[in-house]
């Protein structure tokens, strides 16, 4: 599949191109378009973020363009190069540059046709071609049920995140958002209306819309979005811009799996999964883990247990043994710092050490072992029938 970039100062170039490679019938994504040339260092993010194996460039501007190309040149994994330009002044200028195809506006069908089957052969795998891969990390986090923590864990791992990588939050809840109040921020700008922009997203309008929290860059969303809940598309379109300046892109969920929730997952390379050590919480976790796994994503996922105490129904040996997948974090029950860290609106400094070392965890980075803790004889409200690897049935349900 192509995904491309378009770089010209000519909208009017942009425009004949966009409809010329639709007409293809080919598998392309367009996943940025510049109407300007692009700083080295920008262009380098861009193509490392949004994973682009083409780029389309105007040659109008020779100056411009030499930049481009040297920066393309020492990119560890180029992408195919194509000029684009509006007279056959540009074959030339494109030979010079070493850029053996080229497009000359207003463009010919099968001149685009010809080009396009010409890139798919290139970066056919099968051919010794491999498209770079994104850089950018999508982490999203879900709550087994509603009120278990998730939104606290994700701006807390987050924010811990943050002090080492280039981090963006974004809360893609629309009926129980959460961030903005958390952090005392306003939403007088928020996801909505980066999704009501999202074709026409650029840096001045995306520095209007994010939040600082520390070093953490927050898209936060509104008190209640209701009819304005997130469409796959639009999202995906602002995820993927998010994707080219940030070296993490984290996205608070709700516990539903409609279809923008599934999109976001599956685009996902950890899933963080937030319970509670109670039945009811446990119960809807093993689901999750069921739905996960028919959409192909239960590999990704990460487990959190938030609150545990020594009062707990269940000690991690417990939730473990019956969902089949380690904690990868456990968080004390702490109502008291909870509740000061709302009102400052600050992360809850009492949990900054496991913080980071979770999101070390989460980064790929090694975390120090931990001892090993009591465990407590199994309860009976769990089913042990089945292999330590595989998810146990809770309450009895009659599953073997």
């Amino acid at each position: 599949m192509i995904r491309a970039i378009i770089i010209s100062p000519s909208p009017t170039t942009i425009s004949q191109l966009e409809a010329s490679l639709a007409g293809t019938g080919e598998p392309i994504e367009l996943a940025k378009e510049y109407t300007r040339y692009p700083t080295s260092d920008e262009l380098a993010r861009v193509i490392s973020g949004l994973a682009a194996n083409v780029v389309f460039l105007d040659l109008d501007n020779a100056t411009a363009a030499a930049r481009i190309l040297e920066a393309i040149g020492t990119l560890p994994t180029r992408p195919a190069l194509v000029a684009i330009h509006s007279s056959t002044a540009g074959i030339v200028e494109a030979m010079r540059h070493g850029i053996r195809d080229y497009l000359i506006a207003p463009f010919d069908q099968p001149m685009v046709d010809s080009c396009v089957k010409l890139l798919l052969g290139i970066l056919d795998p099968k051919n010794g071609f491999q498209t770079a891969e994104s850089g950018t990390k999508i982490i999203s986090f879900m709550p087994a049920k509603p009120g278990a923590g998730a939104s606290t864990i994700a701006l807390n791992t987050c924010a811990a995140m943050a002090m080492r990588q280039r981090a963006l939050l974004v809360d893609a809840d629309p009926f129980n958002g959460q961030l903005a109040f958390m952090l005392k921020q306003d939403n007088s700008f928020s996801v909505r209306h980066a999704l009501e922009r999202a074709g026409q997203l650029d840096e001045d309008v995306w520095d209007k819309m994010v939040r600082s929290f520390g070093q953490l860059d927050v898209l936060s969303g509104e008190d209640y979005l209701g009819a304005h809940a997130a469409e796959a598309a639009p999202l995906r379109r602002v995820l993927d811009f998010a994707r080219a300046y940030y070296d993490v892109v984290a996205c608070d969920l709700p516990g539903s799996l409609d279809e923008t929730a599934q999109i976001v997952l599956q685009q996902s390379s950890k899933i963080v999964l937030v319970a509670t050590p109670d039945v009811a919480s446990l119960r809807l976790a093993y689901c999750k883990l069921h739905l996960l796994d028919g959409l192909g994503c239960a590999k990704k996922v990460t487990l959190v247990l938030n609150r545990t105490n020594s009062r707990a129904e269940f000690r991690k040996s417990d939730v473990e043994r019956s969902l089949g997948l380690p904690v990868s974090c456990e968080v004390p029950a702490h109502n008291t710092a909870v509740h000061r860290a709302l009102i400052e609106g600050k992360p809850v400094r009492e949990w900054a050490p496991r913080f980071q070392a979770f999101a070390s965890q989460l980064a790929g980075r090694p975390v120090e072992a931990t001892k090993p803790r009591y465990r407590r004889r199994f309860l009976q409200f769990f089913s042990i029938g089945r292999s330590a690897t595989a998810p146990v049935a809770l309450l009895g349900d009659g599953r073997k």
